[in-house]
């Protein structure tokens, strides 16, 4: 059975988003381990400074996989990344779990990932060239998740 991690900055408020990551964490539960861990955000307003807010947020999230994740295969989703197909996601998910290693997907918050948490990556990848609020990539990214996992048990929900 994989074990996999989804990391996110900031606390899902919304019961929609809430609801529907569950339900596909849930879906997953007979072919992976999932858990959705959520670090704080940090707070920003009219006259933020990004790069100083991707740096503490980015400093959480390498604290965490320091801390929690040593060995892990961690996938940082960022909007320049690789996009793949949901069979290729399957391939690569099938890949990294049969090693043995935990999968780490890390999504940032509103303002992305900084720059030193890319460089920790083993993996880039990309949902899409749209861009989505941070919560609504984690529903997407559990979604696709689940998919991945359907298509390696040969399950007819991807088809």
């Amino acid at each position: 059975m994989f074990k996999l991690t989804v990391v996110a900055i900031g606390r899902e408020k919304d019961n929609n988003f809430q609801a529907l990551g569950k339900e596909y964490a849930k879906r997953s539960g007979p072919y992976a381990k999932i858990r959705v861990v959520e670090l704080p955000e940090e707070p920003f307003g009219k006259n933020y400074d990004a790069v100083k807010v991707k740096k503490v947020e980015g400093g959480r999230i390498l604290d965490y996989l320091t801390n929690n994740a040593r060995g892990a295969f961690v996938v940082a989703l960022e909007r320049t990344g690789q996009e793949i197909s949901s069979e290729k996601l399957a391939e690569l998910t099938g890949d990294w779990g049969r090693s043995g290693r935990e999968i780490v997907f890390v999504i940032g918050g509103a303002l992305g990932l900084s720059p030193e948490v890319l460089v920790a990556a083993d993996s880039q990848l990309s949902l899409s060239k749209m861009t989505f609020t941070h919560f609504m990539a984690r529903v997407f990214l559990l979604e696709q998740i689940y998919r991945a996992l359907t298509i390696l048990q040969g399950k007819k929900y991807h088809y």
